[in-house]
């Protein structure tokens, strides 16, 4: 049923006014139906960030009932105490929605002093059944986005609400609220005044008042059609604050203020935001004593270490990024995902692990255990892993020896070669992963017909394929031929031809095509200083075979 009601009249007393254009709404739309007129009805709340002060604007502007768009009725109010109180009287409204907004000057949780500028505040309401509404952080971020959900999405009001609560939340502190953002309360109790208060923290921390507003107009701006907080370099910089945020002198400014003795526990859901933006999983009893890298390359901390104890996680190694003598841009090389190793037909590589599995015969042993060059130099070595650092460095085989061998023991237990190359911090460090090409003489042998190497691989560093020569560390000064294979998750093949291997260039250059036809070994190489890198080698072959 439609409702009508008459010319709404103007009041006015000391503290608030309000103004009515009679029937006429904005663009000339007409009242929605089911629309529930409010009369006569007083709104109270507390408008906060910190709470704005004593004086602070308030009005409460009367929106349509099916555009939320504002009719140009207007009721005025102000906040009448530096607790942030507001109470607007005598609001007449033809719909029940309403955008409240809230102005003015605020106790900053980070100085504890009140702000040399305003900041505006919005909340959209449902005044049908409610007379309390709280201005905040969170009324104010989720305004636009339900909004934009009920214009696009054909939401009600309430869902988009809803909505936009569980993505503004789950964008910092956890997945949903337990109230309505127009119930909370810095000074109250329970989780959700807690993450209202982390996020009033999180988005003000190394900021200016300025710098404050633009990133709160930045973040409404970003989530308003998908809900999805897309900057992260943003996302970063708010975790590296929060990282190294002092949060108890934020609570003792909040404390200074007088208003409540009482307040949430929102320590932990900053802690937790950083956690989350580091890659960090929750510290507890079952993370006891990990330790993770922070894996966002955004931040500042990008791959310093974390270890977790007695549920924190602290900073355990902080990564100082080191000028490298390896500057050189590598050509990128040919590479194909593979959704897993059971994919893979490595049959006609030179190295195939998950074939060779508890292998007990001697001679297919020989073909099949060790990287098959075809190439003997007469004294049956050829082809044999073996390892090698500089006495910085260490590799280690998470499968163990089981009395026959390392890789042996990896290969046995995997199905692949896996292991962990620690690289020592110092310089020109090495650790290597490889084989002769016709045996341990260390003969040179003509690679040409090759076309490359193929790897199927994962490393969680970028690894190096190094060709060497005889004698080619005194000609080059240690500047080899080699190509890079990129760090990666997935596995994937990577087929690497000739004509991707450089050197860095502080060496004698040498000609490429005469080292590819003089190669005595093929090292698998990180130089890295510091690094940690867990990688795994599912096949080894000639250019194009690892997986045909």
């Amino acid at each position: 049923m439609k409702h009508r009601f008459p010319v709404v009249l103007c009041f006015s007393a000391l503290t608030f006014f309000a103004c009515s254009d009679g029937d006429s709404h904005a663009g000339g739309t007409t009242e929605a139906e089911n629309s529930i007129a409010i009369v006569d009805k007083v709104v109270a709340g507390v408008s906060q960030k910190g709470p704005l002060i004593n004086g602070s604007k308030i009005q409460v502007f009367e929106l349509e009932g099916s555009t939320m768009i504002q009719t140009g009725s207007v009721f005025k109010g102000a906040v009448t105490s530096d607790n942030g109180d507001f109470s607007v009287a005598h609001i007449n409204l033809k719909s029940q929605y309403a955008l409240l907004e809230a102005t003015g000057p605020y106790y900053s949780e980070l100085t504890g002093k009140i702000t040399a500028s305003p900041i505006t505040l919005n909340a959209l309401t449902d005044l049908s059944d409610r007379e309390n509404v709280n201005i905040n952080l969170l009324t104010h971020m989720e305004y636009e986005r339900a909004l934009w959900l009920v214009h696009n999405d054909s939401l009600s009001v309430k869902d988009a609400k809803l909505q936009a609560d569980r993505e503004i939340l789950s964008a910092f502190v956890k997945d949903s609220l337990d109230e309505s953002p127009e119930d909370l309360n810095i000074f109250g109790e329970g989780e959700s005044n807690a993450a209202l208060l982390a996020v009033s923290v999180l988005m003000q921390l190394g900021r200016t008042e300025s710098e404050f507003s633009k990133a709160v107009a930045d973040f409404v701006g970003d989530i308003q059609q998908d809900g999805v907080w897309d900057d992260s370099t943003a996302k970063a910089f708010a975790a590296d604050e929060a990282y190294s945020a002092n949060l108890d002198t934020i609570r003792k400014n909040i404390l200074s203020w007088k208003i409540s003795e009482k307040i949430p526990a929102f320590e932990k859901y900053v802690e937790l935001f950083w956690n989350g933006a580091y890659g960090l999983n929750v510290c507890n009893s079952e993370m006891e004593g990990a330790i993770l890298p922070n894996v966002n390359t955004k931040s500042k901390l990008y791959k310093s270490k974390f270890r977790c104890k007695e549920g924190h996680w602290e900073l355990y190694e902080l990564f100082v990024e080191k000028e490298s003598l390896y500057t050189t841009e590598y050509p990128e090389v040919d590479m194909m995902t593979l959704a897993k190793v059971a994919d893979m037909d490595c049959s006609n590589s030179m190295y195939c692990p998950r074939n060779c599995r508890n292998v007990s015969d001697p001679i297919q042993g020989k073909v099949c255990s060790r990287v098959n060059t075809e190439l003997d130099d007469g004294s049956d070595t050829y082809g044999y892993i073996w390892w090698t650092t500089d006495k910085s460095s260490n590799v280690v085989w998470p499968g163990g020896d089981l009395g026959y061998g390392f890789e042996a023991a990896s290969r046995d237990k995997y199905g692949y070669l896996y292991g962990i190359a620690e690289v020592g911090d110092v310089e020109k460090p090495y650790a290597i992963v490889g084989f002769d090409v016709s045996g341990l003489e260390g003969n040179g042998n003509n690679l040409k017909d090759w076309k490359g190497l193929c790897v199927a691989y994962t490393s969680t560093e970028d690894m190096f394929i190094t060709l060497r020569s005889p004698g080619d560390s005194s000609i080059t000064n240690f500047d080899y031929y080699q190509a890079k294979l990129p760090a990666t998750s997935s596995i994937v093949n990577a087929d690497v031809s000739w004509d991707k291997f450089v050197q860095q260039g502080w060496g004698k250059k040498l000609n490429r095509d005469d080292v590819v036809q003089n190669v005595s070994q093929v090292h698998f190489k990180y130089f890295q200083p510091g690094i940690r890198a867990s990688f795994k080698i599912f096949a080894i072959g000639k250019f194009g075979t690892c997986n045909q």
